[in-house]
């Protein structure tokens, strides 16, 4: 044989093998993109999933605590009988509560799903409306807060004044502050998953 003829064929393997190894290269290193392209959106994907829950019990708990202190209001200038107005009330009290404490338990996956702004965020929402359900008790039922703050696992402290100064006395205004912050929870998200 030709030794221009072999130096040709060792070239033409060497040649094959390295572009071989490039595409192998290539091929790796377009399935590590899309990997992780595919693990940010199934990242995004869960987090749009828990906010759009917390967001959904939130504004539940905002809607119940409203139905209750709207009864509230009827029951004490209407003259309703006081059986049916403690009836009344018990259940309104236990709807709230219980859209308080879904709330509660979204706020945490919100917490796991991050980020720490978005997370801060829901926490916010879900401590003005523990201070909301707990005001609403006080002026319903006194002796029961320390049932409620049971149930919340909170303490008087971490619902004082002094932990949300610029939390309103008046019902209209307390819900305007809840549904400020829900609304500053929406912006978080949006700003996080990239719609805004």
């Amino acid at each position: 044989m030709d030794a221009a003829v072999i130096v040709g064929a060792i070239a033409g393997v060497v040649g094959a093998a390295v572009g071989a190894a490039g595409a192998v290269s290539a091929s790796v290193v377009a399935g590590r993109q899309q990997n992780r392209g595919q693990l940010e959106h199934w990242r995004r994907e869960m987090r749009r999933t828990a906010y759009a829950a917390f967001l959904n019990s939130a504004q539940e708990a905002h809607d119940r605590l409203s139905d209750l202190h709207s009864a509230m209001i009827t029951a004490d200038t209407v003259g309703v009988p006081a059986d049916v107005r403690h009836e009344t009330l018990t259940r309104l009290f236990g709807e709230a509560r219980a859209a308080v404490e879904r709330a509660d338990r979204d706020q945490a996956v919100v917490e796991l799903e991050g980020p720490r702004d978005v997370a801060n965020s829901a926490l916010r929402v879900t401590h003005v409306l523990a201070l909301w359900i707990t005001d609403q008790l006080d002026r319903w039922q006194p002796a029961a807060m320390n049932d409620v703050l049971r149930m919340l696992q909170r303490d008087r402290s971490t619902l004082s004044s002094g932990s949300e100064p610029d939390f309103p006395r008046v019902h209209l205004d307390q819900a305007a502050f809840v549904s400020r912050r829900i609304d500053a929870f929406t912006v978080s998200c949006r700003k996080t998953l990239g719609s805004e």
